[in-house]
């Protein structure tokens, strides 16, 4: 797909595969992959990942939630995401379940307040180290031009592609006004020609 000047780039589903499959051979896979779904599946912020932590997304049992009211959002807004996609909780949980055996490991138990994805000092990840561990995930992959922000427009763009209803897709990225989720959108030569194609005669 091209990319307008300045517009983070949409990724293909081949290219999304591309990067994924690079991840599975990082020094950090379950995090990474995590990271990257979290963006592409239900087109999180860079600083909304950053700003998760386990008492977000855990059960006191130790089950992901379904349901996760975010409070750490641009703006200072709150809103809600869904963890129900299967493939999401799965990167999501093997992500979490390889922490926890860390900490298990160290006799220490788990920091529920603590972020989600710690930096190497066991802290936050700083805004633009987060952006930056992103884009690394791109650029190591061999695919040019992508952003941290590429996840984000990727899944909008598919699922406007996909008939969903805009005022639903904005509510789930948190957009105020459906004119936001629409700058979003990329549009796709080929599925334009599809869509001349078709008439009513």
């Amino acid at each position: 797909m091209n990319n307008r000047k300045g517009k983070a780039r949409v990724l293909t589903r081949y290219e999304f595969k591309k990067v994924d499959n690079f991840l599975e051979v990082t020094k950090h896979k379950h995090r990474n992959r995590a990271i990257l779904y979290l963006s592409f599946g239900i087109g999180l912020r860079a600083g909304e990942i950053r700003g998760l932590t386990f008492n977000d997304v855990l059960e006191y049992d130790g089950k992901l939630k379904e349901h996760v009211r975010l409070v750490v959002t641009k703006g200072n807004k709150q809103r809600d995401i869904y963890l129900t996609n299967e493939k999401i909780r799965k990167v999501l949980m093997n992500y979490i379940q390889y922490i926890m055996n860390k900490f298990k490991k160290n006799r220490m138990p788990l920091p529920w307040e603590c972020p989600l994805f710690m930096s190497q000092k066991g802290g936050k990840f700083l805004p633009n180290h987060m952006v930056r561990l992103i884009c690394s995930f791109f650029k190591n992959a061999g695919i040019q031009h992508a952003k941290s922000h590429s996840g984000r427009r990727t899944f909008i763009t598919h699922k406007i592609d996909e008939g969903y209803d805009i005022k639903a897709i904005a509510d789930i990225v948190g957009h105020n006004n459906i004119s936001t989720t629409v700058q979003y959108h990329q549009s796709n030569p080929t599925r334009l020609k599809k869509i001349a194609e078709r008439s009513i005669f």
